[in-house]
């Protein structure tokens, strides 16, 4: 507040004495002066802080021939410093008429020369190309046919080859460095630099790949994409990334708009810029952005200088999404194995939970989409479950009210799989899991309005009664034994499905919950005729299952029609996997311990149909010997 009072308080004191007519009288009288004049770059730099923080004044900029004067003096003069200052009052001026509806003409600028001049500039005078990239960041918002004449220039391979120029910074130790030189440009910002020197050039690669013109307006660009992928390029990027550090020349809005650059690159086939993003040492690099330290300084940058909690909540985001990529793209299918290590070495778990305490709550889903992803590709190398629970992961479910009803489905569905996961890989987890008491929230989302989470519900069930019976009473008290019963005879072919998997192991370690099963016999038995295959299976699973621990539910599977209906399975199922007729047959054996149950079988010819799965006819190793099982529980010895 105290620097908007100032800002007010001096341009009302300029306004008073004609400042645009004085400056430009100022200038003007040290044409005969030395190239780098002081009172020639300080002209420009009040020009750039006037037009920067009053966008007002733009149209007095457009219809004053006497600044018009400087800047073409400024842009035909040999100093870098001054055609740089001349190019971004340009920019700020482009940038205020856009929202002012106003003609720029005046400015005459003239494109083709204006990038016969970004590439000239981009190996020695880097500080010119940035100053222009901006110039056509802003001209490309300005006017749709000037965008599409900076995406065909774009188009073509030289330009990039150009970009791959300017990142390879060739400056000798006596040299200006980068920021020194965009300090001479924009002013030091009171010791927090308001532009990094190449946040223009990434704002331009930002806006170029998303350069839909169709009705697809977030279509990503092939041939920039394919530009961006060329080996020059993509290695200048990369080694730009791995490199960056808080001396790095670029600030907190021009990081946003490499890493969405980045991200939206990495997932265009096209390109093959996304194989050189994920080696070592840029994850590393892309983990250290999430680190508390890295935050804490981007949340410290000014606001009026893209800095705070909205910079904050964009790079975290950004980074959470380009660490995704590798487990949403098939593109990445053969370097996941060595990509999850990098995460492993880099501490990525760690990371992203510890950013959660930094940024608001609307950026929370890209951390639970890169967690949950992690955990579903745990193993033996990639311990992302071991290093999740170490860092009490589990707590954010909580702490967050990741399952409440208002939550996206996407988040929703993220959190399901994650703690699904986690009750799978092991039954050391299910205490964790009970802690976190969302037993009443799985009952409000397994009737969700959504069938993906209805689904994920519905499979967290059955993994929570994978290993052991631990559950069972909760599940019966919270009525959620009945509603997985429902789910059978949903319209969704995904949580029908899944329904199965659920009532199945709520069957499987001991009768406490056969009562209660009971009404899922029908339904089961209508699903060993469902066209998915692996639901057919999951039902036929299940029906086994009700009787391995007693015979409390035979006469309903008899009444039912259930035996008849498996043995249908073992000889009519065209299942390519062979999987329902596999779990058909072993059911089959489960329920050939009880004499109601063989009586009933040898009615419907079992032996005929077992005659059929003998060799040579049959060579499904499964099949034969799970019908051999059948057979010895016929006739017992």
């Amino acid at each position: 507040p105290v620097f908007t009072q100032l800002r007010t308080t001096v341009y009302k004191c300029f306004e008073e004495f004609g400042w645009l007519q004085s400056l430009a009288d100022i200038y003007t009288a040290e044409e005969g002066a030395e190239v780098n004049s002081p009172n020639k770059i300080s002209v420009l730099r009040v020009l750039i802080q006037m037009t920067r923080n009053f966008p007002e004044l733009s149209g007095q900029i457009l219809n004053s021939r006497t600044i018009l004067g400087v800047l073409k003096s400024a842009l035909a003069c040999d100093d870098p410093i001054q055609k740089a200052m001349a190019y971004q009052i340009q920019g700020y001026t482009i940038k205020a008429a856009n929202t002012n509806s106003q003609d720029i003409r005046s400015l005459n600028i003239d494109w083709n020369n204006l990038f016969d001049l970004f590439e000239q500039n981009a190996k020695e005078n880097e500080i010119v190309s940035s100053a222009i990239a901006f110039v056509l960041v802003e001209s490309y918002q300005y006017d749709q046919s000037i965008a599409k004449y900076v995406v065909q220039k774009f188009s073509s391979p030289l330009y990039f080859k150009c970009l791959a120029e300017f990142f390879v910074n060739r400056r000798s130790a006596k040299a200006l460095s980068r920021q020194d030189e965009m300090k001479k440009v924009e002013g030091n910002g009171f010791g927090c630099p308001v532009v990094g020197f190449s946040d223009s050039v990434f704002q331009l690669l930002q806006k170029l790949v998303n350069s839909g013109f169709d009705r697809d307006k977030s279509r990503i660009n092939s041939d920039i994409a394919r530009n961006a992928g060329e080996v020059e390029f993509a290695e200048a990027i990369q080694s730009y990334i791995a490199s960056l550090s808080p001396k790095s020349d670029i600030s907190p809005k021009g990081l946003i708009a490499l890493l969405s650059f980045v991200h939206d690159v990495s997932s265009s086939e096209t390109s093959g810029l996304s194989k050189r993003i994920f080696k070592d040492t840029t994850i590393k690099m892309l983990g250290i952005l999430l680190r508390e330290n890295q935050l804490q300084a981007i949340n410290e940058w000014p606001k009026i200088y893209n800095g705070g909690q909205t910079a904050v909540n964009s790079i975290v985001s950004q980074v959470l999404r380009i660490l995704t990529l590798p487990y949403t793209h098939v593109t990445f299918e053969k370097e996941l194995d060595s990509i999850g290590r990098e995460y492993i070495s880099s501490e990525i778990i760690q990371v992203t939970l510890q950013s959660l305490r930094h940024v608001s709550r609307e950026t929370i889903p890209y951390a639970i989409a890169l967690l949950s992803r992690l955990i579903l590709n745990t193993d033996n190398d990639k311990p992302f479950a071991k290093k999740f629970i170490d860092a009490k992961g589990i707590t954010i479910i909580q702490k967050y009210n990741l399952l409440a009803e208002e939550n996206s489905s996407a988040l929703v569905i993220d959190v399901l799989s994650l703690i699904s996961q986690l009750a799978r890989i092991s039954k050391d987890n299910y205490d964790m899991i009970h802690q976190l008491n969302i037993y009443r929230p799985l009952k409000t989302m397994i009737q969700h309005r959504d069938p993906g989470v209805r689904s994920k519900v519905c499979n967290l069930i059955g993994n929570i009664c994978r290993h052991s019976g631990f559950f069972y009473d909760m599940l019966l008290r919270e009525d959620l034994i009945s509603a997985a019963i429902k789910c059978c005879n949903d319209p969704d072919r995904n949580t029908r499905k899944f329904a199965c998997f659920a009532v199945g192991n709520a069957g499987f370690h001991n009768e406490k919950l056969y009562e209660h099963l009971r009404p899922c016999v029908p339904l089961l038995v209508d699903l060993l005729k469902d066209p998915e295959e692996k639901t057919r299976a999951n039902a036929a699973g299940a029906l086994g299952n009700f009787v391995r621990n007693s015979n409390a539910l035979c006469r309903d599977l008899i009444m039912h029609g259930a035996l008849n209906q498996l043995l249908e399975v073992v000889k009519t199922d065209q299942g390519p996997s062979q999987s329902p007729r596999r779990i058909a047959l072993f059911s089959i054996g489960n329920l050939c311990v009880y004499p109601e149950c063989k009586s009933v079988f040898e009615t419907l010819n079992i032996r005929q149909t077992l005659d059929e799965f003998k060799q040579p006819y049959c060579r499904d190793s499964q099949v034969l010997k799970y019908a051999a099982r059948i057979i010895k529980k016929l006739d017992p010895q």
